[in-house]
């Protein structure tokens, strides 16, 4: 327990989580490092054609890029598990917020467990997605599901797309759209993972089912507001991560 955060190691691995942004911010397993930007609250996703009557709300709501307000963490250990949460309040416009409650639980083999709870402070608004997301370091590009595939599907567009185990890449994910949008969501997925190519990565597993997706590009990065997006594929720069 550190001035700038709290570091959980085992045998094999290690995570550290930031006091500043309140989450868990690196995690390194066999002295390779598998997340290098923050786990945080995600509430926006690129608008798809079908979103135009409700981009002009999201973007009033600022949800597009949010600001965190951590709290205290609370910590617990035992002999073979250490357990941390953490209150936060992400800061979107006005009195626009969400305030999170997070639980890790870090098992001494290196799996975390984790539960949120996500109360918005406006009810009832259309919100293009609500979750959470990280990042990852270049190469790992090897993307594994099983859930509903091979290509993109969404809650009210899936019957197309049959429950399996498919094998896939980070950059695939991409559909090259004439208008930059959303691409690369999968759901009824049981579990994720994404690896490099020695086989080493992160799992993803869901207690019964989400919705997720891997992807080289952040939302934020192509969109602006609807009068400013990037509006062809060649405007789009891709991520190395």
């Amino acid at each position: 327990n550190e001035a700038t955060g709290i570091t959980v190691s085992g045998a094999n691995f290690t995570a550290v989580f930031s006091k500043l942004k309140g989450t868990l911010e690196s995690y390194t397993l066999n002295g390779k490092q598998l997340i290098n930007e923050p786990l945080e609250l995600n509430v926006f996703r690129l608008p798809t054609d079908n979103d135009k009557a409700q981009t002009g709300s999201w973007d009033a709501s600022g949800i597009r890029k949010l600001s965190v307000m951590s709290g205290e963490w609370t910590v617990e250990q035992s002999a073979d598990v250490v357990d941390l949460s953490i209150e936060n309040i992400y800061v979107a416009k006005g009195t626009n917020r969400f305030t999170t409650q997070v639980m890790f639980k870090i098992l001494k083999d290196g799996a975390i467990f984790v539960n949120s709870v996500i109360d918005p402070a406006i009810k009832e608004a259309i919100l293009p997605r609500i979750g959470f997301r990280l990042s990852m370091p270049e190469d790992f590009e090897k993307l594994s599901w099983f859930g509903r595939g091979p290509w993109d599907s969404f809650v009210d567009r899936k019957e197309s797309c049959f429950e399996s185990v498919y094998n896939s890449t980070v950059s695939d994910q991409w559909v090259n759209y004439v208008l930059p949008q959303e691409t690369g969501n999968k759901e009824e997925v049981r579990w994720m993972s994404i690896r490099d190519n020695s086989g080493t990565g992160l799992l993803f597993v869901a207690p019964h089912k989400m919705a997720a997706s891997a992807t080289h590009f952040k939302p934020e990065e192509l969109y602006i507001n609807r009068d400013n997006r990037k509006k062809h594929p060649y405007e789009v720069t891709f991520n190395s991560n």
